[in-house]
């Protein structure tokens, strides 16, 4: 090892021709680490500024023949191996960033091509179901046309039914109310002649008469009231209680009866069928009255949880219901009675449920047999709102 001191590292010069050769001939008379790193410096400097290897060849060379015959020739390649790893170093961080540039173009292609793939698919799939849903399109509007041809002819049945009912009801008036004041003639004449047993089985056949004019007066009325128009409005039961109090004000006084009605809500409906459905319940609620008791009826308003619909509760303490004939009572000439017990001819409750129905609502009740009824009939809430 030489022991002559060396110089500093020389950083002012531009060029890195002169640099290097400098480096190189420091290196080669001291021959310590950090002259040799000083290759390593200029190498980098000189990759930074863009020089080739060919450059680095070439300053190698020419500084190698201006330096001292006495020279250490090993010296100096060492210093050009250690000047050179800078370029190799750099080489091969070159070599695997093309290798990673071309790993991820072929991704990149890959995953292209599995786009285009799926945008294919998709496409493919969009089509066969714009397909399905015009099919089923057209299936629906068939069904819809079919389905208004049958509710065409449904409704115009129904309205001869009830044309019909109502002819057939009404030309039985005339010889009903004939036949009727003919029997009230020959009882006056019978019970004058003092004939007993033809005066009683005349009055038997004028009770009967009347019975028959009172179902036939009660078939007018239903199918009257399954021929009206539904064009419904808002309808303040307040209004259609308060009239039918008034006109019960008789059966209440007779039967010694309460009638409790709370503040009632507005529905959408038709008002002369709404005042029907509730004369009739009314009306029951005061006939099936229980033998040992007043009738006590109450009306009120129930909660519920559809946010459109209403409820009104029409509860009596009467002679009740058995659940077996819960759904029976609705039918057209139901009865539970004789004649003899409850006059009526069966049709009041048929009518109610059918009126019910009208309004998009439903008819229900709860009943125990010598306790008493509570019919539950549920509307639609006023469009506007009202309470």
């Amino acid at each position: 090892m030489k022991t002559e001191t060396c110089p500093s590292a020389d950083t002012s010069g531009d060029d890195l021709s002169q640099r290097y050769e400098q480096a190189l001939r420091d290196y080669c008379r001291c021959n310590g680490e950090e002259e040799l790193s000083r290759a390593y410096d200029v190498a980098r400097a000189a990759l930074g500024a863009g020089a080739p290897l060919t450059w680095l060849h070439q300053a190698h060379q020419a500084a190698v023949l201006r330096l001292p015959g006495e020279t250490d020739k090993d010296a100096s390649a060492s210093f050009f191996v250690e000047a050179l790893s800078v370029y190799d170093m750099a080489f091969r961080g070159y070599g695997q960033r093309i290798e990673w540039l071309t790993d991820e173009v072929d991704e990149r292609k890959r995953l292209e091509t599995d786009l285009r793939s799926a945008t294919f698919d998709l496409a493919r799939q969009r089509d066969d179901l714009d397909a399905e849903v015009a099919k089923n399109n057209r299936e629906l509007r068939k069904k819809i046309a079919e389905l208004n041809h049958v509710n065409a002819r449904l409704a115009q049945t129904n309205q001869e039914q009830a044309e019909f009912t109502y002819s057939i009801s009404h030309d039985l008036m005339a010889p009903l109310n004939t036949i009727r004041t003919m029997l009230d003639f020959l009882s006056e004449d019978l019970e004058e002649a003092g004939i007993q047993h033809e005066f009683e089985t005349l009055i038997a056949a004028r009770t009967t008469a009347n019975r028959m004019m009172k179902i036939v007066e009660d078939i007018l009325g239903y199918s009257r009231a399954i021929g009206l128009e539904t064009a419904f409005e808002v309808v303040d039961l307040n209004d259609v209680f308060f009239e039918l109090e008034a006109d019960l004000q008789g059966d209440v006084r007779a039967q010694n009866a309460q009638l409790a009605i709370a503040s009632m809500p507005s529905v959408d409906g038709v008002p002369t069928q709404l005042r029907l459905l509730f004369q009739n319940i009314l009306t029951n609620a005061l006939k099936f009255r229980h033998p040992d008791r007043s009738p006590v009826v109450t009306v009120t308003q129930r909660e519920t949880t559809k946010a459109d619909m209403v409820e009104i509760a029409i509860s009596d303490n009467g002679v009740g219901i058995a659940e077996a004939h819960f759904e029976r009572i609705f039918g057209l000439f139901q009865r539970l009675h004789t004649y003899d017990e409850y006059p009526g001819t069966g049709l009041g409750l048929t009518l109610c449920k059918r009126i019910v129905g009208t309004h998009g609502g439903q008819i229900s009740l709860t009943s125990a047999v010598g306790q008493g009824t509570e019919l539950i009939v549920s509307l639609r809430k006023a469009r506007d709102g009202s309470n």
